[in-house]
């Protein structure tokens, strides 16, 4: 499999794209996909990081604009971009990590026949894509990109798909260690810090040092005031300055405490419990940084235009204080990621091919043994065993049915399941299941995307797909929310016993 990952980075915009599509990248590699790095005027320190970890990295010359002024020329980029892709060969899907590209630019790309994936944060603008990734946090993120995004786009939403390396999963199993000593602060706002935060921080601590506290200052590659900032720390006590550090996760772990930016290191630092000190220092990071601040996960200070040095080693000052504060943000934050992120984005992209049609009568035992599997019934609103007469009666007046559509699905070996449309006007009620094989493997949501595609074309005036599910099938909850549905309605339910 061949995948291109369009993206830029610089000094102004910062590397976050470039970090997570390289975790993403990583991660295609390991189930065996060949990746290719799209992207204008990188630096070479970023083209070297592509090439050691065995990816492929290709300019996009377009004369629209460089990195630096980043006024960007969608349309010379879109075909810059596409003969790029020749250069390539035919790629099984384009994967786009950038602000300024929307449905114009993935249109002309895609060309009717390559798949795309869209990652974003903004749901400022319209996309032309097979599956959308925001791994941000929100507290009503379901109807974020309603009408953005095509209706049988897979949407994978929220911080259990964060992009974050191997290292941040096992680390994470080691548990957080008692400390001794003094407090040890991760201070970190990213690849550039183009705000200078840091030197923010380090000029207040000149004025106005903390007692018992330790701290450690990682300064990435593209930051242009690196050598200013390592002058600084030689001359502050119990300053340590580290660049371009590669083993983030090893200096979490021994951290107590983190102070800097609210983008990608966000899930970095959940994933590990540590507390955090959040500064947002792009207008993109403030909604997200907010609603974990109201979350208690943890201690969000606001846009770096109004916060101080002064304001931020204050906060330091209270997390030194209070260690109930410290891990009550430690445990709210451990709760949002596990790490795991992008394999399940990895799974959606790389999904076994997905073939539907009618039911037919050779179907019925087939079904029959799928529908009576004990994990099969589980999630049914009718948990009892079926019995092979019924079954066989009603799979032959569902046949007959012209208001009822049902649909088997063949995977790969013995997978599939059903997908059953009941039709009523415009609407159609959906139920869905998968065969014992295929249960457990993040399915459910691409059958439910593959078949909205399916009544798209097969009944377009059907306008809206209905689903009943328990309340307990959190796996069933998930693939439809997961497939474009929306959560709208409760139903309450309570049995009389009539005095009894």
């Amino acid at each position: 499999m061949k995948v291109a990952i369009r993206l830029d980075a610089s000094p102004q915009i910062g590397v976050g794209h470039l970090m997570r599509c390289l975790t993403l990248a990583d991660a295609l590699r390991d189930r065996g996909a060949v990746v290719y790095v799209l992207a204008r005027d990188l630096a070479l320190v970023w083209q070297q990081r592509i090439a050691e970890h065995g990816h492929h990295h290709l300019s996009i010359v377009s004369g629209a604009g460089t990195s630096s002024t980043m006024l960007l020329d969608w349309q010379s980029d879109a075909y810059a971009t596409k003969e790029c892709l020749l250069s390539i060969g035919r790629v099984d899907w384009i994967i786009v990590d950038h602000y300024e590209l929307d449905i114009r630019w993935e249109q002309i790309v895609r060309d009717g026949t390559v798949k795309v994936m869209v990652i974003d944060d903004l749901a400022n603008r319209r996309h032309d894509c097979d599956v959308l990734l925001d791994q941000n946090f929100f507290e009503n993120p379901l109807a974020r990109y309603d009408g953005l995004v095509p209706a049988q786009c897979v949407r994978l939403l929220g911080p259990s798909y964060a992009l974050l390396r191997n290292e941040f999963a096992s680390t994470r199993e080691l548990g957080r260690r008692v400390r001794h000593g003094p407090l040890r602060v991760l201070l970190s706002f990213g690849g550039s810090d183009p705000t200078g935060e840091t030197l923010k921080v380090l000029r207040e601590m000149q004025q106005a040092d903390v007692d018992e506290v330790e701290f450690d200052v990682v300064v990435g590659a593209s930051n242009p005031a690196a050598p200013e900032i390592a002058e600084l720390c030689c001359t502050l006590p119990r300053v340590n300055f580290l660049f371009d550090v590669k083993d983030m996760a090893a200096l979490m772990y021994k951290a107590d405490v983190f102070l800097g930016a609210g983008g990608t290191t966000t899930w970095e630092r959940c994933c590990l419990g540590l507390p955090g000190i959040v500064v947002a220092t792009a207008s993109n990071q403030i909604e997200g940084a907010e609603a974990l601040g109201r979350q208690a996960v943890h201690l969000y200070l606001g846009d770096c235009s109004f916060i101080t040095g002064q304001d931020m080693m204050a906060a330091v000052r209270i997390l030194k204080l209070s260690q109930s504060l410290r891990q009550a943000f430690g445990i709210a934050s451990k709760n949002i990621v596990d790490g795991r992120g992008a394999m399940r984005v990895v799974s959606a992209l790389i999904a076994p091919p997905v073939s539907l049609r009618p039911a037919i009568g050779d179907d019925c035992e087939r079904l029959f043994a799928w529908r009576n599997d004990p994990a099969v019934r589980r999630s049914s609103f009718n948990q009892d065993p079926l019995e092979w007469e019924s079954h066989a009666r009603w799979f032959e007046a569902t046949l007959r049915r012209p208001d009822r559509i049902l649909l088997v699905a063949e995977m790969e070996g013995d997978g599939g399941g059903v997908l059953r449309y009941d039709l009523d006007g415009y609407s159609a009620t959906v139920s869905v299941y998968l065969a014992p094989d295929s249960m457990g493997k993040g399915l459910g949501a691409h059958l439910l995307a593959t078949g909205s595609s399916w009544m798209e074309q097969h009944h377009p005036q059907i306008v809206e797909l209905i689903a009943a599910v328990m309340p307990d099938n959190k796996a069933s909850i998930s693939a439809f929310l997961k497939a474009g549905f929306d959560m709208k309605h409760f139903i309450f339910r309570k049995e009389q016993n009539h005095g009894q």
